[in-house]
């Protein structure tokens, strides 16, 4: 009240001089100097009332975009602390999957630079940086300090070796390369990524009765199992209709059946295109030309394919949610999943395998072609990288605010403690390598963490890095899925999905139209191996 009071007396005693000042005719050439002198002295007592009464000028303010679930939500919840550090007001917005890339496109191509920072499905990168949509963020990671450096002897990505391999603080580098490097530049990075992991049941795996009847059927002790055979073996062991199948997983149409099949595929050494895990090739059109129909392409099919009679009935159809059920309720002792579905094996009251879970990477094929497209290490398992970067909008009119929220919200200047609440606070993931070695986590202790780490450190793969990505997961995701319940040999399946990929590259520039559909032989092997340089 006295605030208020003092500034309504300092208005009255201005307006009553400048009154004065008005009414004493000045001479003429001294009235717009008097005027001149009121404008300013106007200002300055307006800025004395604000101040004295305690109103304070709007925060610069940003928009964010993120993907509704867990880990986001988990984030949200947590930008009060942000604004309180660094000043600046967040609108916060989230949508579902289905929606959130076509409200990213429409802003871009509309150029009104609505939300300054959004999240990003990590194969989307080549549509938005290479479509100029999102700013190279090296300049504004170099002014706020951060530890960046290039390595231009050992490049990126592997197999391929095209761009300088980035350097970003504790950023696991393989994650932070898959998502961000683009041409060689840094453009996004890493919030929630994924992985698949092999979780299977401790109590089970280890019960007496179960070990020794297991070795006295296979010739070999029960464990976990490391390359796919034993996974096979140890599936068909626990199957056990109708109360329990060995494993579950999915070949539902699409994105379910496509990722869970190269799995299998990229560790027998098969790949879709023949330019691997790079980028299409801008030069020569022939090493864009699918090569998924290679042999050891269809002979792991075939494998991926006799699984099934291991599974539950429905699995092809299934959705990811749905290979979680089978577990948590006891129908199988493994699982092939991705990680984010933590939270629910470990919950006590709706999971019988919370506490008895084992972590392990994904098994492999000791016999694999070693000069393999995607440059496949024989025996080790692959995993395809799923999960979520953050980019700034090229048209943000905040971009330095937008970078703060940017680096904080991954977890690059966020406080331990604010790191630990975030990590803690629903088995979240992170693109930092820290976040999975604090051993006070819950993800730590139930022996997760470890492994998933692993996983990012050694056994990705990426999808094909183009543009029309979710076209190509629909593409050969159906046809697997036909294969996987017999309306189509596997072969048939491979053949009409290189097809199908090929019209794909046409249509998106990749491959001219006078170019028929060919055997990349140059690059390529039919059996699917590199040809030697």
């Amino acid at each position: 009240m006295k605030k208020q009071q003092c500034s309504e007396k300092i208005a009255r005693e201005f307006f009553s001089l400048a009154k004065g000042l008005c009414q004493e005719r000045p001479k003429k050439g001294e009235r717009m100097k008097i005027r001149r002198l009121i404008g300013v002295l106007l200002v300055a007592t307006l800025a004395l009332s604000l101040a004295v009464s305690g109103v304070v000028m709007a925060q610069e303010q940003i928009r964010v975009l993120f993907l509704t679930c867990p880990d986001a939500l988990n984030l949200r919840d947590m930008v009060p602390q942000f604004e309180k550090r660094f000043g600046i007001k967040v609108i916060w917005e989230d949508t579902a999957f289905a929606d959130i890339h076509t409200k990213e496109m429409s802003d871009f191509i509309s150029g009104r630079g609505r939300y300054d920072a959004i999240m990003m499905d990590n194969p989307w990168l080549p549509e938005f940086a290479g479509g100029g949509y999102v700013a190279n963020l090296e300049p504004y990671v170099i002014e706020s300090g951060l530890d960046i450096s290039k390595n231009y002897e050992d490049k990126w990505p592997p197999g391929v070796e095209v761009f300088p391999t980035i350097y970003l603080e504790d950023q696991i580098v393989p994650v932070l390369n898959f998502y961000g490097n683009w041409d060689g530049k840094l453009y996004a990075i890493p919030y929630m990524p994924g992985t698949q992991l092999l979780y299977y049941r401790k109590d089970i795996f280890n019960d007496p009765k179960e070990k020794m009847e297991f070795e006295s059927e296979y010739g070999y002790e029960l464990a976990v199992p490391k390359t796919w055979s034993e996974f096979r073996d140890i599936a068909e062991f626990f199957t056990r209709p109708p109360e329990m199948y060995g494993c579950s997983w999915s070949a539902g149409k699409g994105n379910m059946a496509v990722q869970n099949y190269y799995n299998v595929g990229w560790s027998w050494g098969a790949d879709c295109f023949a330019f691997g895990q790079g980028f299409p090739d801008p030069e020569d059109p022939i090493r864009n030309m699918p090569v998924c129909n290679s042999t050891v392409g269809v002979e792991s099919l075939e494998f991926f394919i006799s699984l099934g009679e291991f599974m539950p009935p429905g699995v092809a159809a299934y959705e990811w949610a749905e290979i979680t059920s089978d577990y948590i309720a006891g129908r199988v002792p493994m699982m092939i999943q991705w990680s984010a579905f933590t939270p629910q094996i470990e919950d006590a009251s709706r999971s019988v395998a919370a506490g008895k879970t084992g972590y392990a990477v994904l098994p492999g094929k000791p016999d694999a072609p070693g000069n393999s497209v995607p440059g496949i290490i024989p025996g080790q398992g692959y995993s395809s990288l799923g999960g979520w970067a953050m980019v700034m909008n090229e048209d943000s009119r905040h971009k330095s605010a937008a970078w703060s929220f940017l680096a904080w919200a991954s977890g690059l200047t966020m406080t331990d403690q604010e790191f630990f609440d975030y990590i803690e606070g629903g088995f979240s993931n992170s693109g930092r390598a820290k976040a999975y070695t604090m051993q006070n986590t819950t993800g730590y202790k139930v022996g997760r963490y470890q492994i998933e780490l692993e996983m990012y450190a050694e056994h990705l793969r990426r999808r094909p890095a183009i543009a029309e990505e979710t076209e190509y997961e629909i593409i050969v995701g159906t046809e697997v899925s036909k294969a996987f319940i017999k309306d189509k040999t596997a072969k048939e399946a491979l053949d009409d999905s290189a097809k199908a990929l090929y019209d794909l590259m046409v249509r998106g520039g990749y491959i001219p139209s006078s170019q028929p559909l060919v055997w990349p032989r140059k690059y390529v092997n039919r059996d699917g191996t590199k040809v030697s340089q």
